[in-house]
């Protein structure tokens, strides 16, 4: 395709389109390189988006460039172009995602965990004759689960550095964002496996508590402490 402006002109090739998030159809775009090649100024370029420090102070800095510049110029907040919609509909998701893995995890623990009491029911009651505290008990149960959520939370966390962004750039590609990176940090990606593991082990000491096959675990032991 030729493009011209009052500059100059040039020939270029366009290698993928994009749907607006504003209604604006189909469209492609230009990097600030290829712009310049055509044109000496930016006085072809209609909109420009400016990201504030402080973001409470833009309705202030938007009534001042109005109060100067009149109808010269269109001051307008960033939500109105769909920006925000968009980053909202991210964060509904983030939460959402979080929900699904709690409820993923507790499902999970509780079908998991009423195999492995069925088969170490008897194992548990000759730990506690052999000399093991309730606490102890407990916690070599919920190590069974912390080990597979740690597990799993390393395993889940490699896999979403390689694939989030190909994942995610897929499907902002349908609705006008024609690419997507993203920017974990370290903490950012230790949180998830540390937070799965917490749930698996919590999950499994709140089952083992309230399992039928527990409750009468605890006596047992507390007698055979007063007898000895």
């Amino acid at each position: 395709m030729n493009l011209q402006t009052r500059d100059g002109s040039g020939t270029y090739t366009i290698v993928g389109t994009y749907q607006c998030i504003t209604n604006g159809g189909i469209n492609f775009a230009m990097s600030s390189e290829g712009y310049k090649q055509i044109a000496e100024n930016d006085k072809a370029i209609w909109s420009l988006f400016y990201v504030l420090d402080k973001p409470e102070r833009g309705e202030i800095i938007r009534e001042t460039l109005k109060s100067r510049y009149g109808e010269n110029i269109n001051v307008y907040d960033v939500s109105s172009t769909g920006i925000s919609a968009v980053k909202s509909l991210m964060d509904k998701l983030t939460v959402f995602m979080y929900i699904e893995t709690i409820a993923y995890i507790l499902v999970t623990v509780f079908l998991v965990g009423r195999r492995v009491m069925a088969v170490d029911k008897h194992n548990l009651d000759v730990l506690g004759n052999i000399g093991l505290t309730y606490g102890k008990i407990v916690g070599m149960f919920m190590a069974r689960f912390l080990v597979a959520g740690l597990i799993g939370g390393i395993i889940g966390s490699i896999a979403s550095g390689l694939t989030t962004d190909i994942c995610m750039s897929f499907i902002m590609n349908r609705v006008g964002i024609s690419g997507f990176v993203s920017s974990l940090s370290v903490t950012e990606m230790i949180m998830p496996i540390v937070l799965v593991s917490f749930l698996y082990a919590a999950f499994a000491g709140l089952y083992f508590f309230n399992s039928d096959k527990t409750k009468g675990l605890g006596k047992k032991i507390y007698k055979k402490l007063l007898i000895i």
